[in-house]
């Protein structure tokens, strides 16, 4: 038997209901999209996958439908837009989940996933990233700072340059 919180339909989900009532899509988008970040609801994710396909973003649908197993032509089509967008990428799937389902949900795929990449809750209660999602981003971060570094250094010998043999 459901509990009674369990029956009781969350704020965000009837203000997100209204949003939609009135023309306002992007609100009821973002106004689901932080509330599917700090809880795992799935009446609001499966709002928000109605929401992102009414808005003709079928990969974010596919994002959201894949923990819940939807098949209907609808749920289909998103789910190939989210392949073909994700080009099949196991690393993108999983940043494209929002962080309450990658956290919480139990739904098979997505605990091998979360398995896959070692996240897990820290002491605080925040994700933590297993190592080789950590890899991958200390990896991103240094070649990034490395081509800002080479980018100023280059400057730097141009203006250098222009200085000594007074150039414009």
């Amino acid at each position: 038997m459901p509990s009674p919180e369990s029956t009781v339909e969350p704020a965000a989900i009837r203000n997100a209901r209204h949003d939609l009532a009135v023309g306002r899509p992007w609100q009821a988008r973002d106004r689901l999209s932080s509330y599917c970040a700090a809880h795992l609801n799935e009446r609001a994710l499966d709002l928000l996958g109605d929401v992102h396909a009414a808005m003709g973003d079928l990969p974010a649908a596919g994002a959201v439908w894949f923990v819940l197993d939807r098949t209907d032509p609808l749920a289909r089509d998103a789910a190939v837009a989210f392949d073909e967008y994700y080009g099949h990428s196991r690393e993108r799937t999983w940043s494209a989940l929002p962080r309450a389902v990658r956290m919480g949900s139990e739904v098979p795929r997505v605990a091998d996933l979360r398995a896959e990449f070692g996240a897990s809750r820290g002491a605080d209660g925040n994700e933590t990233l297993g190592s080789r999602a950590a890899d991958a981003l200390f990896m991103t971060s240094l070649f990034a700072g490395c081509g800002g570094l080479l980018s100023a250094a280059a400057v730097g010998v141009v203006t250098i340059i222009r200085w000594i043999f007074g150039g414009s």
